[in-house]
């Protein structure tokens, strides 16, 4: 888990975990289930998987944005546009979603729990109430 992803914190000797290394490269080949790049070096590539519906064009030239040792993004300078990789964290995750219905099933449970000790008082005060007629 990453967390909040801040692409501003670069990397630097007094800085090491959860920031940001940038580096040169060219689209060689893309596809809706693959984008691959090659640095600029034209030693490496890197092979990003599927990075969404729209996907960066063949010889395009990008910033893979890299954290903690992950590919998370390729970014393209001139469109300005983030092509993000699976691994990039959602705003929404089911842990967030099931811990929601979690806590309206105990709300729920909090509230079903005080209805019945309130109709459980009630029909005590009701039997232990003589009627004054």
């Amino acid at each position: 888990d990453f967390g909040a992803i801040d692409p501003s914190v670069r990397c630097n000797a007094a800085v090491t975990t959860h920031c940001f290394t940038r580096v040169h490269g060219v689209v060689t080949a893309a596809d809706a289930y693959e984008v691959v790049v090659s640095y600029d070096d034209g030693l490496r590539d890197a092979e990003l998987g599927p990075v969404g519906y729209t996907y960066p064009d063949v010889g395009t030239r990008v910033l893979l944005e890299r954290r903690d040792g992950h590919f998370l993004a390729a970014y393209d300078p001139k469109r300005e546009h983030r092509y993000r990789t699976g691994r990039w964290p959602a705003m929404v995750t089911p842990g967030v979603i099931f811990g929601f219905i979690g806590d309206l099933y105990f709300l729920g449970l909090v509230v079903w729990a005080a209805a019945c000790e309130l109709l459980l008082l009630l029909r005590r005060r009701a039997v232990l109430v003589p009627d004054s007629r």
